[in-house]
């Protein structure tokens, strides 16, 4: 069973938690304040669908739909973690380190474990793990 099937506030208290991270780690972005909006403005969206249609109502028939809804949501609402780790790594080409391949061969790895976390922590609060 999915954690945010117990409580609205659970996915609430995500989207919270969620808005904070992305501000924080987007704050030194250029024009971040634009597409912050959108990306808040679409996991508001998608925790309100989320509470009016599944809570509590999740069955064989509509598991695909919101799963194939969650794993869609999921990959979008990562992207402003990827912009804040592409504008780091063009900072880092500007600047003079000295090993930049390792770093950004590392950086790279980190990413994809952080895409892979984010997924499974995402899955596991609204679809559960199966």
């Amino acid at each position: 069973m999915a954690i945010a099937q117990s409580s609205i506030w659970i996915s609430i208290i995500f989207t919270v938690i969620y808005i904070v991270t992305i501000y924080f780690t987007n704050r030194k972005v250029p024009n971040a304040q634009y597409y912050l909006f959108i990306f808040i403005s679409l996991i508001i969206i998608f925790v309100g669908i989320y509470n009016y249609v599944y809570l509590g109502k999740i069955t064989p028939n509509n598991y695909d739909t919101l799963s194939m809804l969650t794993y869609i949501i999921g990959n979008i609402t990562f992207i402003p973690y990827v912009a804040a780790y592409a504008y780091s790594i063009f900072k880092l080409l500007k600047g003079d380190a000295t090993q930049k391949i390792p770093i950004i061969i590392v950086s790279l790895l980190l990413l994809v474990l952080l895409w892979w976390l984010w997924i499974v922590m995402f899955d596991g609060i609204f679809i559960g793990f199966v």
